[in-house]
């Protein structure tokens, strides 16, 4: 009996060891950076490692906090797309030029032809039906509008903002490869703490002016991971960047890209219309007008 009795004590000293030991390592690894665990210049995706990525230097506890506040903004998305809605608003404009085929909308005609040839007509959109043309259009885009078929998104979400000409464009971002490939590059033991999802929201935001030609001219503001400033927020932005470093200069990129895929949809102004919603001759203004709250105006043809 006693001998049992040492056995089990002695088991629950080595247990409590190990546990100790193990808590010991855990603390000294989760304040290890990745060049202090030689993995700094270990590529990540694309070609670019931790230290490209700029958390070469940056503590593992530091990562997890950093991740941690990315996880808390859950409610990125604050004006999601109303299919319903740009259903509704869509039909007659669709309809109108025959952009209607086999009972759908043909986003790939919209952007074979354009709108914008003939000032003819006028139409409001909601910003929310905006982002709904643009995310079913994505594959059929060209010139500067054909950079948003070159990355792994959808777009979450487009918001104008009239009364201050700025605008908001959510993606939403698979990050699953370099969710992987990090998780590769450290110990085990430490990327179970970061928990990493395979989807984020990448957020930009512009100032808008419109130019003589009633096209949107987009000024890049800032860009970041749901919403978060923070080095492994800004990690995983570079990981998807096409601009290595350079992170205003992927924001402009997106922001060409959004302002020339609008554009199709005719020229940015006001005017007077009969209930065909045809202008009334002389009553087109192409402008800042045109940019509302939640809406914009296009006269197309």
């Amino acid at each position: 009996m006693k001998g049992l009795i040492k056995l089990i004590i002695g088991l629950v000293i080595f247990l409590v060891f190990t546990c100790i030991v193990l808590l010991v390592i855990g603390i000294i690894l989760i304040n290890m950076t990745p060049n202090k665990l030689k993995v700094g210049d270990k590529q990540i995706i694309n070609g670019k490692s931790c230290n490209d990525l700029g958390i070469g230097d940056i503590k593992i506890k530091t990562m997890i906090n950093d991740f941690n506040d990315i996880k808390d903004k859950k409610n990125v998305v604050t004006n999601p797309i109303d299919g319903s809605k740009a259903n509704e608003e869509m039909d007659p404009i669709f309809t109108t030029f025959d952009l209607i085929t086999d009972d759908k909308y043909d986003f790939e005609k919209l952007y074979s032809i354009g709108l914008d040839s003939h000032q003819t007509h006028y139409y409001e959109y909601s910003d929310t039906t905006i982002a709904y043309i643009l995310n079913n259009s994505l594959s059929y885009m060209q010139g500067d509008a054909g950079t948003l078929t070159d990355f792994n998104f959808s777009i979450a979400e487009i918001s104008f903002y009239g009364n201050k000409k700025e605008m908001r464009v959510v993606y939403k971002v698979d990050i699953s490869e370099f969710k992987k490939n990090l998780e590769k590059a450290i110990p085990s033991f430490v990327s179970r703490f970061i928990g990493m999802p395979k989807e984020v929201y990448l957020v930009s935001y512009y100032s808008v002016e419109i130019t003589s030609e009633g096209t949107l001219d987009l000024t890049y503001k800032n860009i970041f991971i749901n919403d978060v400033d923070t080095p492994f927020a800004n990690a995983i932005l570079r990981s998807i960047s096409t601009e290595n470093d350079d992170l205003a200069g992927y924001g402009e990129s997106l922001g060409n890209a959004i302002s020339d895929a609008i554009s199709y949809l005719g020229k940015v102004g006001v005017a007077e219309v009969n209930s065909s919603n045809e202008i009334v001759s002389g009553t087109e203004v192409i402008g800042a007008d045109g940019y509302k709250n939640g809406k914009i105006g296009m006269i197309c043809g």
